[in-house]
This record gives C-alpha cells, structure tokens and sequence, in this order.
C-alpha cells in the first residue's frame, strides 16, 4: 500500500476492509454528517497504514455546517458523546483533565489548539471557591502552547512537567492536522487515543506527546486545515495549503469542539455552560 501524506485515519486506511485486528464502522446521520470508528489491534495492520494501534473516530461533514446553527448542535451532542466514550476506555474515572491546545496562533490554519483553550471552562476557581461540588464540575486545567520555533522547547516536555504538577486523568490534547485531499480541508474532526505529533498539520512534526512520553493517558484530537499538494501533484516540493477562509472556520469549529469538551467533563446543563462561559 502506498502511504499517503495524511493524519486523517479514514485517508490512509481507505480500502481496507474488516479483518482480524481491524474493524471499520460507518453512520450517517442528518445535516449530512457522517461518524466513521476505527479500531486497529493488530500490529501488522498498524505497520500497513502507518498509524498506532488503538481506536479513531472522525466525523465528516460539509460547508453547510457553519450557515446552521442546529447542524452545529447535533455535531456538538455527537461529538462529546465521543468524546466521553473514547475517554472512559483511558481512563474509568476521570475527574481532573488537562486540556493542551498546540500549534502558532499568528497562522489561522495553526490556531485551533489556542482558539479551543480559549473556550474552554476552566472549573477550578468555581471549585476552589465551593461554587460547585466536584460531582457537578471536574478539575479542568487548560494551557495552550506555541511552536518549538517560537518557544525553543518542545512541547511534550513542558506537558510533561505540569501533568506531575497537577496529576490529571487525561491530557487531551488539541491540534491542527494534515490531509492529502483539499476537499476535506476543514470538513472534518478526528479523535483518537493515540499519539500526536506538535507540528504535524503544518509539515514540521517534533517529539510526540503520548502515554509513553507522558506517563499519563493520552486523547487526542484534530482538525486537517492544511493539505499536502504532493499527495495531489508531483514536484510539489512537499508544499502545504489551506483555504482563503480558514480563520472563519477555525473560530467556529473552535467553539464546537470546546462545547463538546465543557459538556463532556462536567455534569451541567447547556444553560449553566452559557452562563459561566459568558
């Protein structure tokens, strides 16, 4: 098989079919949104397609999306029911979760880690000051950081230190990714419970944050804003691009993704989300 240069896991197992060690599982549901799972257990299919054993779930959907405001809505509910569902499988009781937003905010097509931090509750002031009770919110600790370019230092290590600081359940970590088809630019989200590599929607991929570097469980999520023209042409020289409304896109799947993160690690209601949020 020809490996593709792509992080979206419904491109580069495209084809292959369920066998022992590999099971695929399609949904359609309305507003044209479609659910893909993907479980990999066997080593040789994770060698085939170049990705680590463990289990995907991508969500695809088209422009639509952004003009309504229930499709949003129904991703929204579809998306922390994910969410919470991937999580339980790293760890059964999660009540302390760090949330890592990755990537350069001076480039729309690399600010969706900053752009979710910036939406996303975080419990602790309510709970240190006894507004709720930790049976309503978890401890939600969130920090976004920029490329290895920008910082000198590598972002799996300054995770690394605040996980033994702070000892969360999850780190979930948030960061753009790379497709080989510009059709699927900013049409799709994929979660996983396996590593993410820093700059990898934008070609320049650092240390890895996982469970193995870590020594805590790993989620990861993603959204492909960027696309690889060499897996479209030849000669491309490896060049990246991304659509003339990006940053529009970004900002609204943002606040999609951080909803369904605030919904998934805390029991409250819509209502009381809006209202702390604002």
């Amino acid at each position: 098989m020809k490996k593709i240069k792509s992080e979206l896991i419904v491109e580069v197992a495209k084809g292959i079919k369920n066998i022992d060690g590999f099971n695929k599982k399609e949904a359609k549901f309305k507003y044209g949104i479609k659910k893909t799972e993907i479980d990999i257990f066997a080593d040789e299919i994770s060698a085939k397609i170049g990705r680590e054993k463990g289990r995907y779930i991508n969500f695809e959907f088209d422009d639509l999306l952004y003009f309504d405001v229930k499709a949003k809505e129904f991703l929204t509910n579809k998306l922390k029911s994910a969410i919470l569902e991937i999580s339980k499988k790293q760890s059964k009781n999660i009540s302390k979760v760090l949330i890592v937003g990755l990537g350069n905010e001076k480039y729309a097509c690399d600010s969706l880690g900053k752009r979710v931090v910036d939406n996303v509750l975080i419990t602790k002031p309510y709970l240190d000051n006894k507004l709720y009770s930790k049976e309503k919110l978890s401890e939600v600790f969130a920090i976004s950081f920029g490329v290895y370019g920008t910082t000198g230092i590598e972002s799996c290590d300054a995770i690394k230190l605040i996980c033994k600081q702070i000892n969360p359940d999850i780190v979930f970590v948030i960061d753009s990714l790379i497709t080989a088809e510009t059709k699927k630019l900013e049409k799709s989200i994929q979660i996983s419970n396996t590593k993410l590599s820093p700059g990898g929607g934008v070609g320049n991929k650092r240390k890895e944050v996982s469970e193995q570097t870590l020594g805590y469980k790993v989620i990861s999520l993603g959204v492909p804003l960027v696309a690889n023209l060499n897996s479209i042409c030849k000669n491309s020289q490896n060049l990246i691009v991304a659509s003339n409304d990006v940053e529009r896109k970004v900002i609204s799947l943002s606040k999609i993704i951080a909803k369904a993160i605030n919904l998934a690690f805390n029991n409250i209601s819509k209502e009381e989300l809006k209202q702390l949020i604002e």
